[in-house]
């Protein structure tokens, strides 16, 4: 639970990724600066794709899909500060937050891999 609780905050999980690659480095505020716009660019480029391939694929998040298709179930689950016990399936939400948009690509996992290339390509 943990590991899940410190990625779904992009903010402490992304945020600092830059700054972890370039502090080794000694860069001047000049070439943090074009490694900046570059870092910044390539965010918003893959959100772009991100998000085009989310309309395309129109993926449901289990969340929707539970409490639609099973809301008369019983399920047992974790509840946060109550731990695991039975509810509804209508009343079922996941542990973690879930956004309103749907499921497929990931966003976080498109920043991810666009943040490995564009280490490769600036380091």
């Amino acid at each position: 639970k943990a590991i899940g609780e410190f990625f779904d905050n992009k903010l402490y999980s992304l945020g600092p990724i830059l700054l972890q690659l370039i502090k080794p480095l000694d860069m001047t505020f000049e070439e943090f600066t074009v490694i900046d716009l570059g870092y910044t660019g390539l965010l918003h480029d893959a959100t772009i794709v991100a998000w085009k391939e989310k309309i395309f694929h129109e993926a449901v998040r289990p969340q929707s899909f539970i409490q639609h298709y099973f809301h008369h179930e019983i399920f047992s689950t974790y509840v946060p500060k109550e731990g695991v016990k039975p509810i509804m399936g209508s009343d079922w939400k996941s542990y973690l937050r879930t956004m309103p948009h749907t499921e497929y690509p990931s966003g976080s996992t498109c920043f991810c891999r666009e943040t490995m290339e564009f280490a490769k390509i600036a380091f």
